[in-house]
């Protein structure tokens, strides 16, 4: 339940109204669909809390109109009045019409911005794929992840982190250190996604209440947490946050948790690309450093590599480079010695 707008209302009404919604009139007029038409509400029971507030806020009459969209109550319109008021039958049918017609343009808006944000996400996500698929930097592919993400969602707090690699916009450090390890609590209880919309209610019986005193000396409200797991290990975490309390929605949710995917699988080839350079390098090292003259042909015969000692006798051939296509070795042609000697091939034990 909330109030997106209001006029002439003060904020303390609107809190208490949204607090104590079952309570009021409100919270039936969601229940029946059909108009509620409070006169003046001094009229109403000593113990009515809609009497209380609405005398403090000096409200005498009440008229809650409902949206009313395919037999489902979307929203709600309040006209409250300083005098006790009764409309004519012709100000309740202007309403009522008003009320239908704003019910459709609500369900229209509501399902444009819904297709909008979906279209958004699916961007984002397919912007991340393509990077995912090319990356071998895990640092930029972090830092362009987090940006994707976080403009998806409308926010600009974030962070990403595998092992001792981190990518952070404008959240403190010490802050992202607390996500880590809220991340990693959650991974342990079997609950790895964790999407708070509103820290300062959380009450003790919560979950992660204990980690609102760590939280409270910084500025935001809503947090959404995912680990990072590829094959059943976590990598790292990927936490999203906002100043403001936020009703984190299923897609929103399906989203982060698809880039957490997406990045793992990323780190994890990154990682197996990284050894294998590593390899590639060691291997290098020792052929460039045997005294033996070491040259690798493809199938055409052309230098794809040759070590420092080979590439002194390839100068001395007259073949200068790689890629140059060799065909004898001093005057000797190249397929007569690699031709296999068959007859010392086989031995008697």
């Amino acid at each position: 339940m909330s109030a997106p707008w209001a006029e002439n209302l003060s904020a303390e009404y609107i809190q208490v109204v949204i607090g104590g919604f079952e309570e009021l009139p409100g919270g039936i007029l969601f229940k029946s669909s059909e108009p509620i038409l409070i006169s003046d509400i001094e009229q109403l029971p000593a113990k009515s809390l809609l009497k209380d507030i609405g005398v403090q806020e000096g409200v005498r009459g009440v008229d809650l109109w409902p949206l009313v969209y395919k037999d489902d109550v979307v929203a709600a319109i309040g006209c409250y009045y300083d005098e006790p008021h009764v409309g004519s039958d012709a100000e309740q049918e202007v309403m009522l019409t008003f009320a239908r017609q704003a019910a459709v343009a609500l369900v229209n808006a509501r399902l444009f911005d819904e297709t909008r944000r979906r279209a958004t996400h699916l961007e984002a996500l397919n912007a991340i794929i393509t990077e995912v698929a090319a990356a071998s930097d895990l640092e930029h592919l972090l830092d362009i992840t987090l940006d994707h993400t976080l403009r998806a969602l409308g926010l600009h707090i974030g962070r990403i982190w595998v092992e001792e690699q981190h990518i952070q916009h404008e959240m403190p450090t010490s802050l992202g250190e607390i996500f880590e390890q809220l991340n990693h609590e959650a991974q342990d209880s079997g609950t790895p996604t964790i999407a708070i919309q509103d820290w300062e209610i959380l009450t003790e019986g919560d979950q992660y209440y204990h980690y609102w005193p760590k939280l409270k000396g910084y500025d935001l409200r809503a947090s959404l947490t995912v680990p990072l797991v590829s094959e059943g290990r976590m990598v790292g975490g990927l936490c999203i946050a906002s100043q403001q309390p936020r009703n984190w929605l299923t897609e929103e949710i399906a989203l982060v948790e698809g880039v957490g995917r997406q990045l793992a699988g990323a780190v994890e080839r990154i990682a197996l690309l990284e050894r294998i350079q590593e390899n590639a390098e060691q291997v290098q090292h020792i052929i460039d450093t045997v005294p033996e003259g070491v040259i690798l042909l493809d199938e055409e015969m052309r230098v794809v590599l040759a070590n420092p000692v080979a590439q002194t006798y390839l100068i001395n051939l007259g073949v200068f480079a790689a890629g140059d296509i060799l065909t004898n070795l001093g005057q000797k042609p190249l397929e007569d010695l690699l031709k296999p000697e068959l007859q010392n091939l086989w031995y008697d034990a």
